[in-house]
């Protein structure tokens, strides 16, 4: 959905850029990225919901929350999305869930990437960082029951 949403934007911000006849794209090229940003925000806080406990660097308001403010964003990024694994591992062993490790490198070079501009890295480890944080989250719901 993220990169469903960016794409399309992207696409018609390059469309209303490069020809002249349809720059009235320009202004309705981030209409896509709303639905992209409410899911990224539902995804970060239900990621972090789940591994909560009394030992968690964040809350999942916290971990959300931080990332909306300006320059601090770009530290709290390494927190909320480079310190998930970290976090998640913490958590299966505290609570002793049966669930396969978290690799934390995934995380960080995730958090790395988003600030580089290396478009192709960026979008494969985006990939493979949401699937491990989904696939993670349901594990442990499995683990609970």
């Amino acid at each position: 959905m993220i990169l469903v949403c960016g794409a399309v934007s992207g696409i018609l911000t390059a469309w209303g850029m490069t020809d002249r006849k349809v720059t009235e794209l320009l202004f309705f090229s981030w209409i896509p990225i709303i639905p992209a940003a409410v899911f990224w925000c539902i995804f970060i806080f239900k990621a972090w919901k789940a591994i909560q406990d009394d030992h968690t660097v964040a809350t999942p308001g916290k971990a959300l929350g931080f990332m909306f403010i300006p320059f601090f964003n770009l530290y709290w990024l390494f927190i909320a999305i480079g310190s998930w694994g970290k976090e998640y591992n913490g958590f299966a062993r505290r609570n002793k869930l049966n669930v396969e490790p978290m690799s934390e490198g995934v995380f960080i070079a995730w958090a790395v990437l988003i600030l580089l501009p290396v478009p192709i890295a960026n979008l494969v480890l985006t990939i493979i960082g949401l699937v491990k944080m989904a696939s993670g989250t349901n594990a442990l719901a499995d683990a609970r029951e």
